[in-house]
């Protein structure tokens, strides 16, 4: 892209390499950057779940992380159907109001 930007003027082969190093660091970078952020979202999330109530906990562990069907998270656990879906629902609104405040700069109480 650098050269079709300077289209017209003389480029050398190692401007083409310096160009070519740094626009694969900076791809290098960004990478390290969206698993870093994915590496410290998934911590905040499991920090999270760990404050659930414990059916709330069950549910959302046989649901997302064992992907487990609604029937088969009634066997397992015993809950009643309509309880399962509300103590999903419950648990994925309570994750989510969480997760947000993780997300929001702390203020220093002075």
């Amino acid at each position: 892209m650098e050269i079709r930007k300077n289209k017209g003027i003389e480029v050398s082969s190692e401007d083409v390499v310096d160009i070519s190093n740094n626009s694969m660091e900076s791809d290098l970078n960004l990478h390290h950057n969206i698993e870093t952020e994915k590496e410290d979202q998934l911590q905040k999330l499991e920090g999270c779940i760990e404050t659930l109530k414990s059916e709330h906990k069950d549910c959302i562990d046989l649901f997302f992380l064992q992907e487990k069907c609604y029937q088969e998270i009634v066997e397992i656990t015993g809950y009643a159907l309509s309880k399962v879906k509300s103590y999903l629902q419950n648990a994925k609104r309570n994750l989510k109001i969480c997760m947000e405040n993780k997300n929001e700069p702390q203020l220093r109480k002075i």
